[in-house]
């Protein structure tokens, strides 16, 4: 039987340290900047369905109680005009009172008209077919919006909003 060695040199091969695989130090992790979200200073929302004379419809959110609505009101305090409109070979017409559309004035298509051609006709007649009978305000957290048609059916209606 062959006794173990004690000698220094066979000592120290047997202790001897084996490569480290520890790894390098990390470096104490960037703190995660999050994204900036800059809210719209305005925006338009357009709305469309069938809306009977005397009904309502309500935008709140990203829906509607009747139709289809593309875009949201911004949960802010806004001025805001609603038009009643028509969609036509054109593309949209919007109706209003307002003496500056006394000559039609044209929008190009893009985002901001679903793509449409719109153009913004002076018809004070027409105009008044809608009614808001309650804008956004305080006590629905600047987030609804409930309009009537007062006098003939309705398929489009466009609301124009401005941040206050």
């Amino acid at each position: 039987m062959l006794a173990a060695s004690n000698s220094p040199a066979s000592l120290s091969k047997a202790i001897s340290p084996t490569p480290s695989l520890a790894a390098p130090p990390v470096a104490p992790p960037t703190p995660q900047q999050q994204p900036v979200h800059i809210a719209p200073k305005s925006g338009r929302i357009i709305w469309t369905g069938r809306l009977p004379k005397n009904g309502l419809v309500t935008i709140q959110g990203k829906g509607a109680s009747s139709g289809s609505v593309n875009g949201e009101l911004p949960g802010r305090p806004i001025q805001m005009s609603v038009y009643p409109a028509d969609l036509d070979g054109s593309g949209l017409v919007l109706y209003s009172a307002n003496m500056k559309y006394a000559k039609d004035a044209v929008e190009t298509p893009g985002p901001q008209n679903g793509w449409n051609r719109t153009t913004y006709r002076w018809d004070p007649h027409h105009a008044k077919r809608l009614a808001v009978t309650e804008a956004p305000g305080p006590g629905n957290n600047w987030s609804r919006l409930v309009v009537q048609s007062r006098n003939n059916v309705v398929s489009v209606i466009v609301i124009d909003w401005t941040v206050q």
